[in-house]
């Protein structure tokens, strides 16, 4: 929003420069093309500033699936994941009960986590935990602040799950491979 803001600005500036310098139609028309060209310098000076900070937020480490390390399984498929961080499955297949830890929605780990793993959107998910608590039938996961946090919990309860950067993971959490 800012950036429309300021190009609204830069639009606005080059508009009242050529008007006023340059009042007949004829000249006007001949500087269209100019503005035009004043455009690609501003875009192409600050193009690799915006592409840069855009880099920076996002991590290029990929997201895993931590467990605790009673948690008997090294392979976890797509669909049983879904299910497990949609609270549609509870117990694990040996009936230890399954114990889910996630990072705030507005945590870029998060939003990477729900997209690249679980192929849905962060607010898709909220959605369908909201609809299961207000209706009764299910909980939410247990909300955590960092990913350190996220690690000493699923590290400390039976039967938990979570995720976190991959760099993060250390041999004290059992890591499970998405098949």
């Amino acid at each position: 929003m800012a950036l429309a803001a300021h190009i609204d600005t830069v639009d606005r500036f080059l508009r009242a420069v050529f008007a006023m310098q340059y009042s007949s139609l004829a000249v006007r028309s001949v500087f269209k093309p100019i503005r035009f060209l004043m455009w690609l310098l501003v875009f192409s000076v600050l193009g690799p500033f915006v592409s840069t900070a855009s880099a920076e937020q996002v991590s290029t480490d990929q997201m895993v699936v931590i467990a605790h390390p009673s948690v008997n399984k090294d392979l976890i498929a797509r669909r049983t994941l879904r299910a497990i961080f949609g609270m549609r499955m509870r117990n694990w297949s040996d009936g230890e009960s399954i114990t889910v830890f996630v990072l705030d929605d507005r945590d870029p780990s998060h939003m990477d986590f729900c997209e690249s793993n679980l192929g849905m959107l962060p607010y898709n998910l909220r959605r369908h935990w909201d609809r299961l608590i207000f209706s009764g039938t299910g909980r939410a996961p247990i909300r955590v602040s960092t990913a350190e946090e996220m690690i000493s919990l699923v590290r400390s309860t039976p039967g938990a799950i979570g995720y976190v950067r991959e760099d993060m993971a250390d041999e004290s959490v059992a890591v499970l491979q998405i098949g």
